[in-house]
């Protein structure tokens, strides 16, 4: 076995920097079964897939950083050849692909990562959708106990009393000592309308409680309002882009319309991005019809726009867009179009700067690769990546930049009853 694994691991660090003894990996690789050439033709295929679609072009310098990280982990596996052998083909290959990302990508690059199939599901899901079935938990390890991360409000678990920092004991009576965090989310993933019972500790508590959870629709929502009755002033907040905020964002506006309204205030305090092209969808209610909001500068075709469509709404009130370092990427692109176009006056500080656009890369496995494509520049043809976008007014503190935003709009209204 020692002389098999380590022929692997030879192998491996061949592929993945694609160097001219790759004809000798191939005859040496004859040699091994199907589940080892599978997980070399992965690794290969995370490598090229990596080359093909990041932003930067990968450099000689990288690939012999990756050639030495190969080494690193070839030490670390021959160390533990007493463990099951499939378990170490496993983590040899998903820690090498992790490693072709971490050692390939720019080091301002705080976003690329490498996603194994079991966890993909949920990063897609907090990242971007907006419902999903569930029973309304995440799991973290910690110290080898697992506990409850988080508890989705209106799930099945919020409603049982499910609380964050609760301790895992069992799941459907079964002790969860000795599984890995892959295992827990396996069991945890059932079909919609199924149980699954749990038995929890609390914190600070010596007995044990079990509740029953179903599993259901679980709806993340993105956007809040609030309507200032005395200001007459509608206030929607963006927590993040997600695959329904546009509709969302729509529905809100549309119900304060309904009342007395001088202005707007967006508040994208926080607003780490998300969906760019839900930041389009708002962008085309206060834009006119085919107005560039952002384009892209990929490595393998250039530039790509991205514009408005279809008629904006009839808004005439002052719109004021709450920002701060929080504010990022798809907030970025909306914030900075609205200040282009003189649609919105900005309050609050400078924003994250992260202008980038990033895409999901599958891979054959079910796994994927989360890489930045491409470079991200507003119509003035200046990106915002690492600087930001400085607001018209700087304001430190919350309250105090939501009075500002109240003062803008005064002050507008009466310029324009004037």
């Amino acid at each position: 076995m020692y002389k098999k694994v380590k022929k692997i691991l030879c192998i491996v660090c061949m592929l993945v920097i694609m160097m001219p003894a790759r004809g000798r990996a191939e005859e040496s690789s004859s040699e091994l079964g199907n589940e080892e050439m599978r997980r070399l033709n992965l690794i290969k295929e995370a490598y090229l897939k990596m080359d093909k679609f990041y932003f930067k072009e990968i450099t000689q310098k990288s690939v012999g950083n990756l050639f030495y990280r190969c080494q690193f982990i070839m030490i670390s596996l021959l160390r533990n050849l007493d463990a099951d052998y499939m378990a170490n083909l496993d983590k040899l290959t998903y820690s090498t692909i992790n490693m072709i990302v971490n050692a390939l990508k720019d080091p301002t690059d705080e976003y690329s990562k490498f996603i194994h199939k079991d966890y993909l599901s949920r990063v897609i899901r907090e990242q971007l959708k907006s419902k999903f079935a569930g029973i309304g938990i995440e799991v973290e390890k910690k110290d080898m106990l697992f506990f409850v991360s988080k508890v989705y409000e209106e799930s099945s678990a919020f409603e049982e009393g499910v609380l964050k920092g609760d301790q895992l004991l069992a799941i459907n009576e079964e002790s969860v000592v000795d599984l890995e965090l892959t295992d827990i989310e396996k069991r945890l993933k059932i079909p919609s309308g199924e149980l699954v019972e749990l038995t929890l500790l609390r914190q600070d508590e010596n007995i044990p409680y079990h509740v029953t959870l179903i599993c259901r629709i679980i709806v993340i929502p993105s956007v809040s309002s609030h309507y200032y009755e005395e200001k007459q002033v509608g206030s929607i907040q963006i927590s993040k882009f997600r695959d329904l905020t546009g509709e969302e964002f729509k529905t809100a506006l549309d119900d304060l319309r309904t009342q007395p309204l001088v202005g707007l205030i967006i508040d994208l305090r926080g607003n780490s991005g998300g969906d760019e092209t839900q930041a389009l969808a708002i962008s085309s209610l206060f834009l006119d019809d085919n107005s560039l909001v952002v384009y892209f500068l990929k490595r393998d075709i250039g530039r790509t726009e991205e514009k408005t469509k279809g008629e904006p709404l009839d808004f005439p009130y002052p719109v004021v867009i709450l920002v701060n370092k929080g504010t990022a990427s798809s907030s970025e692109i909306f914030s900075g179009a609205m200040k282009y176009y003189d649609k919105a006056i900005l309050v609050g500080a400078n924003t994250k700067g992260q202008g980038s656009l990033k895409n999901t890369v599958s891979l054959s496995d079910g796994s994927a690769l989360f890489l930045i494509t491409s470079r991200t520049y507003l119509p003035n043809d200046e990106t915002f990546d690492e600087k930001g976008i400085a607001p018209h007014f700087i304001v430190e503190g919350g309250e105090a930049q939501l009075e500002k935003a109240f003062e803008i709009i005064k002050e507008k209204i009466t310029v324009h009853e004037i």
